[in-house]
């Protein structure tokens, strides 16, 4: 990602990060509001550790991605060390899952480039 792009999302996110914020969810909150979830939305999950140096260099190209896509995409957050749904079924952090209408659309694992995320919501919202 070049400088200038990195410098607009950065400020983009430092003014208005008080807009949306990814919402921290719950195993209970997990079934209720991702796989039990009927709604023609699409659930971006975002599986992370506060340890994870990956997990947060990925947080400004996730919150953007929020910022753009908020309205017709719902995001959450994770923290595997507070939640078991991700017991076996992680394998590594950061770990995206994108679902709709209850369904697993994709996993991603690890680091991602900005825009092969931002054509996948694109593909699947």
């Amino acid at each position: 990602m070049n400088n200038k792009l990195y410098l607009t999302i950065l400020l983009l996110i430092t003014t208005s990060s008080f807009l949306f914020a990814q919402k921290e969810i719950n195993d209970i909150e997990f079934k209720e509001k991702v796989m039990n979830n009927k709604e023609s939305k699409l659930i971006f999950v975002d599986f992370y550790a506060t340890w994870c140096g990956p997990c947060k260099l990925m947080n400004p190209y996730i919150e953007l991605l929020e910022l753009k896509y908020g309205e017709s995409v719902i995001f959450y957050k994770m923290d595997i060390d507070k939640c078991s749904i991700d017991d076996g079924v992680i394998n590594s952090v950061p770990t995206y899952f994108l679902i709709k209408e209850g369904k697993m659309l994709e996993i991603i694992e690890g680091i991602f480039e900005y825009d092969k995320m931002e054509s996948l919501i694109k593909k699947y919202k």
